[in-house]
């Protein structure tokens, strides 16, 4: 189950973006308490998994900016 009422969506958003818990707070906009508390089984908010998920999408796109460099393009 996806949402908020599983008491464990959160921990596996995080695992599977990389957050750690000080990390997601901080994109968030939230404390640190607030994302252990949801850890823990609290239901939040929904602003607060609003912004919960758009922090945690951050990671599931790719990076803007240059690309990486290949091994073609180095060789050239």
């Amino acid at each position: 189950m996806d949402n908020a009422y599983d008491p464990n969506w959160l921990k596996a958003e995080m695992a599977k973006a990389g957050f750690g818990v000080t990390e997601l707070a901080k994109l968030a906009g939230i404390s640190r308490t607030q994302v252990q508390r949801i850890r823990g089984g609290m239901a939040p908010r929904m602003d607060t998994q609003a912004k919960l998920r758009a922090a945690l999408a951050t990671k599931a796109k790719p990076a803007k900016g240059r690309p990486a460099r290949t091994q073609e393009a180095t060789a050239a």
